[in-house]
């Protein structure tokens, strides 16, 4: 593996920098090189598998660990064929994980009731308000507002905005109360406003879910397939280890390692990479570019997810391996 694969990455990656800082009207050009930083990965990474090996081999403590080294560096384009949806779906679950839609409306807060009524009136209604709600024993604070929440007061209105605490059900009773002070007004907040956006946040959060289900599960059959796949094609290695003495424990043990080794550096550096890449799109999109409870939550259980069905899937092919080498015996030559 050519350094120059390295060198190829740290191009796009700075590229992508670049790019996303000094051109950020240029939209399509900023996906473009979104998409280049995911290509990019699996550029850098069968450079990282053998890197990995070589570190792991002269590193190695214990009998099934330069076994699994010397896999991973004599044949690092393997190693990363069986990494590598794992990889690619840290990256797409580190772009999740930044880039969510809150649903929140940009109108107005979630306990604030909302009427259009004419400047003329404003304090007449604003006073009506406070005496129904002392009416109904509800504590709330009566004002008027710049948000453009409630419409159908006319071109000279303003928003009478009545902010009520204590959750829901003091909502819903406080706009009971103040149903009827203007003719054809109902109170309203952003969120009553906004019903689209909550729609659409609402399916961002399933279609989130699908892809990285899809992502992960797709990702997890790979590598199943793989390993079976690779138990196969070096039987014969694999055989005559357990001649010469090999333990199967130790053969198993090593496979395990050729597997989790990279793909704890690799899926941890695409969810960065990922990160990293998604940050700028989420200020292109008007969010802010910050990790909260919910993204670490979601990455925690993608990476706990992604390791235990990389290890469901490598167990699967054991009773392979175990027919494999128990059928392997001397050869003339």
């Amino acid at each position: 593996m050519s350094f120059l694969r390295a060198l190829v990455f740290v191009a796009v990656i700075l590229g992508y920098s670049w790019f996303s800082e000094n051109m950020k009207s240029e939209v399509n050009g900023v996906l473009v090189f979104f998409a280049a930083v995911f290509l990019a990965l699996s550029v850098i990474g069968p450079w990282v598998v053998g890197v990995l090996g070589r570190i792991v081999s002269a590193k190695a403590r214990t009998t099934a660990t330069p076994l699994a080294g010397r896999r991973l560096l004599d044949d690092p384009k393997s190693g990363w064929r069986t990494v590598s949806g794992l990889t690619l779906a840290g990256f797409v679950a580190g772009f999740f994980a930044l880039f969510s839609v809150s649903g929140a409306s940009p109108w107005g807060g979630p306990d604030a009731l909302a009427v259009a009524v004419p400047k003329s009136r404003a304090a007449v209604i604003q006073q009506e308000a406070r005496q129904r709600l002392a009416h109904a024993g509800i504590t709330a604070t009566v004002d008027t507002g710049t948000d453009w929440v409630a419409v159908g007061g006319g071109e000279d209105s303003v928003q009478v905005i009545t902010t009520v605490p204590g959750g829901s059900e003091n909502l819903e009773r406080a706009r009971t109360a103040l149903t009827s002070p203007v003719p054809g007004q109902y109170p309203v907040t952003g969120s009553d406003v906004d019903w689209s956006g909550r729609l659409f946040a609402r399916d961002f959060s399933t279609a989130t879910r699908v892809v990285l289900g899809v992502t992960f599960v797709t990702a997890i059959a790979s590598a199943g397939i793989t390993a079976a796949a690779s138990v196969l094609d070096r039987r014969r290695t694999y055989g005559l280890l357990r001649l010469a003495g090999t333990p199967l424990r130790i053969l198993d043990a090593a496979r395990r390692k050729e597997t989790l080794i990279p793909v704890a550096v690799l899926a941890g550096g695409s969810v960065l990479t990922g990160l990293f890449a998604t940050a700028p799109l989420t200020l292109l999109a008007g969010g802010a570019s910050t990790l909260d409870t919910g993204g670490i939550t979601l990455l925690v259980v993608c990476f706990g997810l992604g390791v235990t069905g990389l290890l469901g899937a490598s167990a699967l092919s054991r009773p392979l391996l175990k027919s494999v080498t128990g059928r392997t015996g001397p050869r003339p030559e």
